[in-house]
């Protein structure tokens, strides 16, 4: 959170993975609030991505607990869409932002018709229901041609770059021109 404070104001947001069982562990929220607010950021500054597949036996309560943070400020991703089991019913239950779309669809992307299908279907679904899509895992530039056709709204992935620490992200966040 302190390097999302650093940050703040430059259009990008840090995501946090967050699995079901840290959510049901007593004081997770409160925790998590008590950083939030100890760093002063702002609402959209802070994403925290959520397996679907860890919540279908915990949704209850861990739906109130997302409902609050999306309340505070907080972008609820749900990561690995359409991975494993799937549940159309999380897009209405949830209080989510995006829908991450998994490596595994982006792989062959153009190449294998099923990935270009379901990627471009849930990229659809999100834009209809209002949420955006981030697609992990983008490596080539025609993958990035292809999820910009499918109307991707977000990537993540080695084209951009792979790994680095604190100093050299915000070095590329200065120097990223950002479309708007």
């Amino acid at each position: 959170m302190k390097f999302a404070k650093s940050i703040e104001g430059t259009g990008v947001k840090v995501s946090l993975n967050v699995s079901a069982v840290q959510l049901m562990q007593a004081g997770f929220v409160d925790n998590f609030m008590n950083i939030y607010k100890r760093y002063d950021l702002k609402p959209g500054s802070i994403g925290l991505e959520v397996n679907e597949s860890l919540l279908s036996a915990t949704i209850g309560e861990n739906l109130r607990k997302l409902e609050f943070l999306a309340s505070s400020g907080i972008d609820i991703y749900l990561d690995h869409f359409a991975v494993e089991s799937s549940s159309l019913t999380y897009l209405a239950k949830l209080p989510i932002t995006a829908i991450k779309i998994d490596r595994v669809f982006v792989n062959d992307l153009g190449k294998n018709r099923y990935n270009t299908i379901v990627s471009k279907m849930i990229t659809d679904i999100a834009s209809t229901l209002g949420l955006y899509t981030v697609c992990e895992g983008v490596e080539t530039k025609e993958q990035l041609e292809e999820l910009e056709k499918n109307g991707c709204n977000v990537i993540q992935g080695y084209l951009i770059s792979k790994a680095v620490g604190e100093d050299v992200a915000r070095d590329m966040i200065k120097s990223f021109r950002f479309n708007k």
